[in-house]
């Protein structure tokens, strides 16, 4: 009589390889749809980011407007490029950007700046342009001419070593000019 140890047996080289093989598949898987999942969420998270950031702009260049500055300084400053600042005393201060690095916000902890106040540099650069044109001449006898001044705003910053970017404008009208825009 043969022995019951004779007849148990073991996987083939074969059968294990194929059984590493599909648990192999089977966790790879759900692991690259995880890391797509995490760089899509750093997308979403930086796009959300450079929105905010060019609609603080744009509301700080209105809060600029509004509070009686001259629309040719947005006009002059911002030829090529400028940033803007939120400040305590005259709401927003314009500067111009001789380079794009001058343009890169910094964050201090709470608050997004151009400024030189502290914090570190951030991956986000926020440009204003304008351009000023003359639109209509409303009644010739009384010399009445709209302005339309064009302010964009551009937050970019790159993600994996490709460039991306926010944009938003806004149209001011009747702009206040004592002397014509050339």
């Amino acid at each position: 009589m043969k022995n019951a140890s004779q007849y148990i047996r073991g996987f083939t080289l074969i059968e294990t390889l194929v059984a590493i093989t599909i648990l192999m598949l089977l966790i790879v898987g759900p692991l690259s749809s995880l890391s797509k999942s995490i760089a899509d969420t750093q997308y979403v998270l930086h796009s959300a980011t450079a929105s905010y950031l060019a609609e603080e702009g744009m509301e700080t260049i209105r809060a600029y407007l509004i509070t009686g500055n001259d629309y040719s300084t947005i006009a002059t400053t911002c030829a090529s490029n400028c940033g803007v600042e939120e400040n305590a005393t005259t709401i927003a201060t314009i500067s111009s950007c001789s380079n794009l690095n001058s343009c890169v916000l910094k964050w201090d902890g709470s608050l997004y700046s151009h400024s030189s106040r502290g914090g570190v540099n951030t991956l986000f650069t926020r440009t204003i342009s304008a351009t000023t044109a003359l639109v209509d001449e409303i009644d010739l006898r009384i010399s009445t001419k709209v302005y339309e001044t064009v302010v964009t705003i551009t937050v970019s910053w790159s993600e994996d070593g490709v460039a991306k970017s926010v944009s938003m404008k806004d149209y001011y009208y009747n702009t206040p000019y004592a002397v014509l825009p050339s």
